[in-house]
């Protein structure tokens, strides 16, 4: 059985290994807890609409783009 994953292993505790991964981290805490600890009460069947959001609609201010536009053929 073949899968698109592949396997990487990292250096632990070295960020410039995994600088998407990290980042990404750090925009769902930066954001999304913000968001959650504004409206405690937006959880409530909202986690879907906010994964599409992010990853189909959210305008990338270091690509000056949407990031799906650039991987959609």
């Amino acid at each position: 059985m073949r899968t698109i994953l592949n396997l990487y292993l990292l250096t632990p505790y070295y960020p410039q290994d995994k600088g998407k991964v990290e980042r990404a981290i750090r925009n769902v805490s930066e954001e999304f807890f913000y968001l959650l600890k504004k409206f405690p009460l937006w959880l409530r069947g909202k986690i879907k609409e906010y994964r599409e959001w992010y990853n189909n609609k959210r305008y990338h201010r270091g690509i000056k783009a949407i990031p799906i536009t650039l991987y959609t053929v």
